[in-house]
């Protein structure tokens, strides 16, 4: 269980448009950080595992990284849930951020969950109680070459600035799904508004960009069309290659192709796990400026930190789908959701 205070990363991947890559830029992310800790731990230096969480209608990140996801909950109740408490909605999300609290996580974030999220944010205590256990967040905003994604990312970017300001690092990510380069693939929107405002963020310095290039390897193509991770393709290279007809130089070329893009894209993502500069920054934790009057009240609240045992993570690394309970919760010492009084 990872220290409170100890600085946590909790980046979410997000855009309300569907259908631009969100789950598969997080599988590239979960690679990336479980290829970077592998080497840590080589070198002798302690990394803890990412936390991975969905919110998802459709589940399809559970679909490809199957037990590598501890949390993952639909886009929103169920219309009794609602009407039996008016509070349903406000606390739907609030076992997601007892997760935030175990440690670095990840949060794939659906079709349309993007407003949601960060409106309920913005309605309940997170961002305090977010500053006080060293959490500091990181927004990745997918984009295709497409208007409307285009649209879409720019006003994810500026809703979660909006929301959380310097406790926010926004990240775009330009996802080539169709082997298009980013000369031609943009080209046609390079007076677009929103992709105009994206560049003047980034050219200001408030804005990261990463660049995730079209993988022309036959072999990712057959795993995205089954629903593998990238770590299956890699592992599975001669069984698929066997599936596809390829011969045996075939194989070596397209597993070649592979190995050169996976290269590519851990290096365009490793400025994402620095976390140094981005935290130097966050704001004082909020208790700390308004807690003069009451000074023994702190250790109290320091005890009550760690997140619940009940969403603890799975000790085999599997979480199945969880609905929060909505009825009167037990009012013993570690409390099942909701942010602590």
């Amino acid at each position: 269980m990872t220290d409170p205070h100890t600085p946590k990363t909790c980046t979410l991947i997000g855009s309300n448009k569907g259908g631009i890559g969100k789950s598969f830029i997080a599988t590239l992310y979960i690679s990336a950080h479980g290829a970077l800790r592998q080497n840590r731990l080589k070198a002798g230096d302690q990394m803890d595992p990412l936390v991975v969480i969905e919110i998802d209608n459709e589940a399809k990140l559970h679909a490809t990284m199957k037990e590598r996801v501890n949390f993952s909950l639909r886009a929103a109740p169920d219309l009794s849930a609602i009407s039996r408490d008016r509070r349903a909605m406000e606390r739907y999300f609030n076992p997601v951020f007892q997760w935030w609290c175990v440690g670095d996580s990840l949060t794939d974030l659906g079709a349309n969950v993007t407003t949601p999220i960060f409106d309920w944010m913005r309605t309940t205590a997170v961002p305090e109680l977010a500053a006080e256990r060293n959490i500091h967040f990181r927004f990745l905003a997918v984009a295709i070459p497409d208007a409307q994604s285009l649209k879409s990312a720019r006003q994810a970017v500026e809703m979660v600035v909006d929301t959380l300001g310097s406790q926010v690092t926004p990240v775009l990510v330009f996802n080539d799904m169709w082997g298009i380069d980013y000369t031609s693939g943009f080209a046609p929107y390079q007076d677009n508004p929103d992709l105009l405002e994206l560049e003047n963020y980034r050219r200001e310095g408030r804005l990261m960009r990463v660049d995730v290039p079209f993988c022309d390897s036959q072999l990712m193509e057959y795993g995205r069309a089954h629903n593998l991770s990238v770590l299956d393709v890699w592992q599975r290279e001669a069984q698929i290659a066997r599936e596809l007809g390829l011969d045996d130089l075939s194989q070596r070329t397209e597993k070649r192709r592979l190995m050169e893009w996976l290269v590519e894209v851990q290096k365009d993502f490793a400025p994402l796990f620095d976390r140094t500069a981005p935290l130097a920054d966050a704001p004082a934790p909020v208790q700390r400026e308004q807690a003069a009057p009451a000074a023994q009240a702190q250790p109290q609240t320091q005890v009550q930190a760690p997140p619940p045992a009940h969403i603890t993570p799975a000790r085999d690394g599997l979480r199945p789908r969880v609905e929060p309970r909505f009825t009167q919760p037990d009012r013993g010492p570690e409390p099942r959701g909701g942010l602590a009084a």
